[in-house]
């Protein structure tokens, strides 16, 4: 399920960002309400990594913050192994994001520093969440 709103996210145009990340949240939200925790994380996860891909990390990192904040809920009914095995596969899509934004081509010359400084601040904050989940 949540491979389809990505599908529909891909199909925007690369201009609207916006529009791509209001779709992911709100089925993100949809998929939380539903009880669906991991297709709700999926959306997040495969999101993020779709808009850094595209250049957009004020996204990227918007809906990564997302996800480490819904890492930080627990599920009902999950049992110890299954908290484990969610933890596991969660790291790895952390690791995912942070790798993407790490991937990133340096700004070109003459870019404002203060365009720069956002982008940085931004993934630095993600980066910080990242780490401070995976310390719990």
């Amino acid at each position: 399920m949540s491979a389809k709103v990505i599908e529909r996210v891909k199909a925007l145009d690369a201009g609207a960002s916006y529009e791509g990340l209001q779709m992911l949240k709100t089925a993100y939200h949809r998929f939380a309400a539903r009880k669906q925790p991991a297709e709700a994380r999926a959306v997040l996860l495969e999101g993020s990594v779709l808009m850094v891909e595209r250049g957009e990390v004020t996204c990227a990192t918007e809906l990564g913050r997302m996800l480490v904040k819904a890492l930080g809920e627990p599920v009902d009914g999950a049992g110890a192994d299954a908290d484990a095995d969610a933890a596991a596969s969660s790291a790895d899509g952390l690791c995912r994001v942070l790798a993407a934004l790490a991937a990133l081509p340096a700004p070109a010359e003459g870019t404002p520093a203060a365009g720069v400084d956002a982008t940085v601040d931004e993934a630095g904050r993600f980066a910080m969440e990242a780490i401070k989940w995976a310390q719990k």
